[in-house]
């Protein structure tokens, strides 16, 4: 939808936010000083102050007054938007709802990589030290012989 067809309070609302952003309109600023700037009609720049407070990107300040909740930079990166506040929160519940279960997901592939690479260096350990205990077996076995034959030379000399 164009700006054109949005209604005056949104549009106006996007111009609030715009002042806010190039620092036009100050922290803290009127409804009337608003319409002044945005060109709106004050009805406008009422509801439109109204609808941001509703989103939490303005606060109401003492009397007709409003206090920017956000930064300029802030200001700069928002829309005014019709979606009400449990809507937003439901749609962000949804992607928080996505973000775990991808977690979920990921938790469950670490682990199972986990568990092969733990697999993997058990088996090139057994294998690096198969040669060393062939060695070790072959050494033994040179042992038990020269015992035994050292025992049948006593016995044959004794």
């Amino acid at each position: 939808m164009s700006r054109r067809g949005l209604p005056a309070y949104r549009r106006t609302a996007d111009e609030i936010l715009a002042m806010i952003a190039s620092g036009k309109l100050g922290h803290e600023f009127t409804v009337p000083e608003a319409a002044k700037l945005s060109g709106a009609k004050p009805w406008a720049a009422r509801k439109a102050a109204e609808h941001l407070a509703e989103r939490g990107l303005i606060e109401p300040h003492q009397g007709s007054g409003y206090r920017a909740q956000i930064t300029p930079e802030e200001a700069a990166a928002a829309r005014a938007d019709d979606r009400t506040v449990r809507d937003q929160v439901a749609k962000i519940q949804q992607e928080v709802a996505a973000l775990r279960q991808q977690v979920t997901e990921l938790d469950g592939r670490v682990n199972d990589l986990w568990k092969a690479e733990t697999r993997r260096v058990k088996k090139e350990e057994e294998l690096s030290l198969a040669p060393l205990a062939g060695r070790v077996g072959i050494s033994q076995a040179r042992t038990d012989r020269t015992i035994e034959g050292e025992r049948q030379k006593e016995t044959h000399n004794a």
